[in-house]
C-alpha cells in the first residue's frame, strides 16, 4: 500500500510542478527537465513490479527517488528560488 500511494503522489507532483511557471515569466524553468523524468520512472517501475522483476523495480524506484525527490529538491532551494526565500528569509 505505500508503494502505491508513494507512486501516486509522484504523479500528482509532477503534474502539479507543470503549473509552477512564475519564476521565469510564465515559460518552463530548467528544473521542468525532471517532470517528465518522474513520469517515464514511474511507467518504468510499474511495469518492472507488473512482469515481477523485483531488481528492475527496486533500481527504478531508486533511481525515481534520487532524481525525482532528492536531485530537484536540492535545486529548489538554491538561493533566487521561492522555497530558499521561503525557509531562510532570502
Amino acid at each position: 500500500m505505500i508503494g502505491r500511494v508513494f507512486m501516486v503522489l509522484m504523479i500528482v507532483t509532477a503534474i502539479s510542478a507543470i503549473s509552477i511557471r512564475e519564476i521565469n515569466r510564465g515559460q518552463f524553468s530548467w528544473i521542468h527537465i525532471f517532470v517528465p523524468l518522474t513520469l517515464v520512472g514511474v511507467v518504468q517501475a510499474l511495469w518492472a513490479i507488473k512482469n515481477r522483476n523485483i531488481k528492475a523495480h527496486i533500481g527504478h524506484v531508486r533511481n525515481l527517488f534520487y532524481f525525482a525527490l532528492l536531485i530537484p529538491g536540492f535545486f529548489s532551494f538554491m538561493p533566487g528560488r521561492r522555497l530558499f526565500a521561503v525557509f531562510f528569509g532570502g
